[in-house]
């Protein structure tokens, strides 16, 4: 194959084309993904780096891909998300947790954090949860686009990442089980235990971060938003007893589900087929056949099942190629030969929130997360820390203005916000992510079950 330094260099190339063509074009990251992939498939044909028998192991790697199980739960979960807002259950859970809220003395503005970490599981994106927060938030009496309300919607749309069982954690922990399997075969590594990290494995390693970010967050929002709570009796809603039975039984469901993936009691595909059959039948009777609404659902469900499955072939077939110039090898070797592990972590981490700011979690986890966290496990020494800092990281970007992803999205289509303002907003909650993140780097047995 390769014996010189020069065509890894190659595959570092790559990764600079993604990110000009990512930030200087309008295309999506799939059509980014397969054109830096052809040009520089091209490239290696021509300079003799590989033939093209060896490109043919695309179509076995992406057979192979997609007969994955957990790729059935992508659509699945997606599509349950989309009928719990098309049939207005989105609706009656917030106002009930909102209730809540207001009966237990709390600010009724912490029920958007309960809402996220209920929904965001099978709402599927940072940006989808970010849109039907603000949709709930900016719809009723708490009406104030101020930097306070949109820093809260900003952390709690990423609830989703750090807390199981979500769409996310199922695609990192597979991810992960790749990654680990590779740092398993480089020779780099003598680990202890031949144990090989799964799923089930990254829904543990995420419950207590999750957790402890969670309820930190909470009193949080409580703390900031207490001053602006008005009169009790002036909190009031109406809700009648339909709606509180409904929005009950859909907690209780949702619940269920959720705990029985994460306990291992049922697959992932498994919950997602049962929400999904459950709701079919709540949405048939709520909204009969009328077919333009179905037609609306469907179509979003394809629409987004599409575009992360073209995600998913795109980086796929991004990664053979930069496999194939060996720079994946060469990356492990520079972060395992590191003179200073805080250094090379250090500008690790640091790149990897800087693809955070261009990048959804779904793109992150298909591109960037194959390509470090190989390394990544092979100087931390464990595959779960490593799988935790990397989402705390990219949660972490996420809520650093100006270009935090979260931050961006909530902030879209609402008036002009001073940025010193968003910034002293979003501080606490980026503070107690920080922590928490130092927290798992140097003592990672302290936050795993």
């Amino acid at each position: 194959m390769i014996s010189s330094e020069f065509p890894p260099l190659i595959g570092l190339c790559m990764l600079i084309a993604v990110c000009i063509l990512t930030i200087s074009t309008r295309w999506a990251v799939w059509e980014v993904l397969i054109t830096v992939s052809t040009v520089f498939s091209i490239v290696g044909l021509l300079s003799g780096y590989f033939n093209l028998a060896i490109l043919g192991l695309l179509a076995s790697r992406l057979s192979g891909l997609l007969e994955n199980d957990l790729l059935q739960a992508v659509p699945l979960y997606i599509f349950f998300g989309i009928q719990l807002q098309s049939s207005g259950i989105a609706n009656d859970i917030f106002s009930l947790l909102k209730r809540i809220c207001i009966r237990l003395g709390l600010p009724q503005q912490v029920s958007i954090l309960f809402f996220s970490a209920l929904i965001s599981p099978m709402n599927g994106s940072v940006a989808a949860s970010a849109g039907l927060l603000k949709k709930f938030l900016f719809d009723d009496e708490l009406r104030q686009v101020n930097p306070k309300t949109i820093s809260l919607i900003s952390a709690s749309a990423t609830v989703g990442l750090v807390v199981p069982p979500s769409l996310v954690l199922i695609l990192m922990g597979d991810a992960m089980m790749r990654a680990h399997t590779e740092a398993f075969n480089s020779g780099l590594w003598n680990p202890s235990s031949q144990h090989v990290m799964n799923t089930a494995d990254m829904f543990h390693v995420a419950l207590i971060p999750g957790l402890v970010i969670f309820s930190l967050w909470i009193l949080v929002t409580s703390s900031i938003f207490w001053v602006q709570q008005p009169p009790k009796n002036q909190l009031q809603e109406t809700l009648t007893k339909s709606v509180l039975i409904r929005a009950w039984i859909a907690i209780l469901f949702i619940v269920t589900i959720l705990l029985g993936v994460f306990k291992g009691m049922i697959y992932a595909v498994e919950g997602a087929a049962t929400g999904c059959l459950v709701m079919m039948v709540y949405t048939l009777w709520k909204i009969r056949f009328d077919f333009v609404k179905w037609k609306l659902i469907l179509k979003d469900t394809y629409s987004f099942s599409g575009s992360l499955l073209s995600l998913l072939i795109a980086a796929t077939t991004f990664s053979l190629i930069f496999r194939l110039f060996e720079t994946d090898r060469w990356i492990s070797q520079w972060i395992f030969q590191s003179p200073s592990d805080f250094t090379h972590l250090t500008i690790i981490f640091i790149g990897i929130a800087a693809c955070a700011w261009l990048m959804d979690a779904f793109e992150l986890i298909f591109v960037i997360v194959p390509i470090v966290s190989p390394g990544l496990i092979i100087l931390l020494g464990s595959a779960e820390q490593t799988a935790e800092l990397l989402l705390l990281v990219i949660q972490l970007s996420y809520l650093i203005p100006p270009l935090g992803y979260a931050v961006v999205i909530a902030s879209q289509s609402t008036e002009h916000i001073e940025m010193k303002k968003l910034i002293y907003g979003l501080m606490p909650y980026v503070i107690i992510l920080f922590l928490v993140f130092n927290l798992v780097l140097l003592h990672p047995q302290s936050l795993v079950i």
